[in-house]
């Protein structure tokens, strides 16, 4: 099982006693102190402490660490120095379970080999088990299988820590890819970790790749390393505990990503019906070439096992286009309107795209006007944008023949979409953004970010739109619950339809495309609405 570690940053004893509790409260298994401007007397004490605090059948297992400052810490003293704190350190029955050692030290100081050496494995004198690290704080290693050969050459290591910056998704797969090469190369234990945002990922899946530990944040303390999840979030959100070497991963692909609430939704249906799969973000720069590498990378990472991904901005055309390109197949509505938000991948390698914004955007409205999609036919639709939730929903609208007119400030783009579906079944045309109040429609639906957080007080549609009663009102934005569009209808009386609806709804036919099994919306919903504050 993969032990989760909290830093703590130890320079005086009484701060450091003091957080070691409260971190094995917030779920911790172990700690890791963080002893790089601590003295040895202080070091020692504070070992003594922890031997008190309960954990299981036994005490507070520790990692004591004194990390260089040229990896990314704060020792700066001398080999011989750092030698003789160890060994004050390891002495006695308070020695810490696991020492941290980097791979560089080692090589060089003959002083510090035979300290650790001495004291650490099954017949040393402390009883503490050695971890070799290397971190590098500017780049993932050119020659990862160097470093790795010169880390099994220590043949006093229980443990092998591999750590770097992330400057990409593909670095935090690289990460991940790492672990099946060690095991053909060594039996021993093994960590790789990415840092910062685009490497996330090797630290939301430790467990799956049965990683010793993983590092994370307590509740009232900083981490040591970017991109540091919480207690919280590894245990409540990402399904910690029930990661397992056969566990499907999924996940959302954009840019940015790290706002979206589609790992909470997804993650608490997967728990509800029991379903051996985890949603992760997966944070993807612009570009049609940065997300075919990201993809090609997590289709043949070695042991990550991809069930599917959602696509949102500004990926959704790409995400057609690589299926189309790698072979894959899709249902003809996704075809229809061009784009997809959904890609499912089976295990024999094949893929095939959908597009769930158009039905989870007309079952929303629908439900709200209380018809069914029939009941759109012949209605007089104002949709606001014409960007790619704009594109789903026009295409749906005229599936089922409502009368659709586009507004947009960029007329050349909405008269584009409008062209493309006009005739098909509906009756799809475009007109400039300041012409909005000239006809009165019977649905109006923005499609554009405009009122979006943290923006909220912005509106897509001018004060004195004339809105009554009978108009249906809806705003694809989901955060704030309630934009400034939304208040405007709701003051003239007419039918709200609220963007977390269209967010639930299509992330319920996502789930099933990932899972086979009936979405469990009311785990689903509940999720959202929590995860968005709306009581």
């Amino acid at each position: 099982m993969t032990k989760l570690v909290v830093p703590i940053f130890v320079t005086t004893a009484a701060p450091a006693i003091t957080a070691m509790p409260l971190a094995v409260a917030a779920g911790a298994d172990m700690v890791e102190l963080r002893c790089d401007l601590a003295e040895a007397s202080v070091i020692r004490q504070v070992l003594a402490a922890r031997r008190k605090i309960k954990l299981g059948h036994g005490h507070l297992g520790v990692i004591l660490t004194i990390r260089s400052a040229t990896e990314g810490g704060g020792f700066v003293g001398s080999d011989d120095t750092l030698a003789g704190l160890y060994q004050q350190a390891m002495l006695g029955p308070d020695a810490p379970e696991f020492v941290d050692v980097e791979l560089q030290v080692w090589r060089r100081s003959p002083a510090i080999r035979n300290v650790l050496t001495n004291a650490t494995g099954p017949q040393g004198s402390s009883g503490s088990q050695l971890i070799v690290s290397s971190h590098d704080w500017t780049e993932c290693p050119t020659d990862l299988d160097a470093v790795l050969t010169t880390m099994y050459e220590v043949h006093a290591a229980a443990i092998f820590k591999l750590v770097w910056k992330a400057h990409s998704i593909l670095d935090g797969v690289r990460a991940l890819a790492l672990y099946a090469r060690h095991a053909a190369g060594d039996a021993r234990q093994f960590l790789c970790l990415a840092m910062g945002e685009p490497g996330v990922i090797s630290r939301l899946l430790a467990a799956k790749f049965a990683a010793p530990f993983n590092f994370a944040t307590a509740e009232s303390q900083g981490g040591s390393a970017p991109g540091q999840p919480s207690l919280a979030q590894l245990k409540n959100l990402y399904r910690w505990t029930s990661q397992r070497k056969s566990t499907r991963v999924f996940g959302v692909v954009g840019w940015p990503v790290g706002h979206s609430i589609s790992p909470v939704i997804h993650n608490a249906g997967f728990t509800a019906i029991d379903f051996d799969g985890v949603y992760v973000p997966l944070a993807v720069e612009p570009g049609y070439d940065k997300f075919c590498a990201a993809l090609d990378a997590i289709r043949q990472c070695p042991g990550l096992n991809p069930g599917g991904v959602s696509v949102t901005i500004p990926h959704k055309h790409h995400a057609l286009r690589y299926v189309l390109e790698r072979g894959g197949t899709m249902d003809d509505m996704a075809r229809h309107i061009g784009a997809i938000n959904t890609i499912l991948f089976a295990l024999d390698g094949t893929m095939t795209g959908l597009n769930t914004d158009y039905a989870g955007a007309l079952i929303a409205l629908t439900c709200a006007m209380g018809v069914d999609q029939s009941g759109l036919r012949e209605k007089q639709v104002a949709v606001l944008g014409a960007g790619g939730a704009a594109r789903a929903i026009v295409a749906g609208l005229a599936a089922w023949e409502a009368e659709v007119t586009i507004f947009n400030r960029g007329i050349d783009k909405a008269a584009a979409l409008a062209g493309e579906f006009n005739g098909r079944i509906g009756m799809v045309c475009a007109v400039p953004m300041e012409r909005l109040r000239e006809h009165v429609y019977d649905i109006y639906i923005n499609c554009t970010p405009v009122g979006m957080s943290p923006n909220t007080t912005a509106s897509p549609v001018p004060d004195d739109i004339p809105w009554n009663r009978q108009t249906v009102v809806f705003d694809t934005v989901y955060n704030p619950h309630e934009t400034q569009m939304l208040q405007l209808a709701r003051s003239r009386g007419s039918v709200v339809v609220h963007g977390v609806e269209m967010l639930i709804q299509q992330a319920l036919l996502q789930f099933t495309g990932f899972t086979g099994q009936p979405a469990p919306e009311s785990a689903m919903r509940q999720a959202a609405l929590a995860a968005l504050n709306i009581g």
